[in-house]
């Protein structure tokens, strides 16, 4: 089998130079994987760390990085914009990125404030 391997790499060259182009780019793409991970945990842990200053008590009621969160920290991205509205225009609004049917009901649903 090694006579084989041998004959076929003298007779096409490119051959092996092909396998070492396929190690050198999947080492690359590792490298690369490697340094989007990094930076995505870097990412995620500065976003904690402004959310936690402007939104405090946020990160302990649920997870900052679900997609409802992140819609409605969007669209109020600060503590000044959410001020202006009343509580009943914040609900409101924030209504539209909250799925039908998911979570509990707030105490103020239960009390029929909404």
């Amino acid at each position: 089998m090694s006579e084989f391997l041998e004959e076929e790499v003298k007779n096409n060259p490119s051959l092996l130079q092909e396998k070492q182009d396929e190690r050198f780019n999947l080492r690359y793409l590792v490298r690369e994987k490697e340094r989007v991970t990094c930076q995505t945990v870097k990412t995620k842990t500065e976003i904690r760390r402004i959310v936690s200053l402007v939104f405090p008590e946020l990160e302990a009621k649920t997870s900052i990085f679900s997609k409802e969160i992140l819609d409605i920290l969007y669209e109020f991205g600060s503590v000044d914009r959410i001020r202006k509205l009343t509580f009943e225009e914040f609900i409101n609004r924030a209504q539209v990125y909250i799925p039908n049917g998911k979570g509990r009901k707030s105490f103020y649903e239960k009390r029929g404030d909404l």
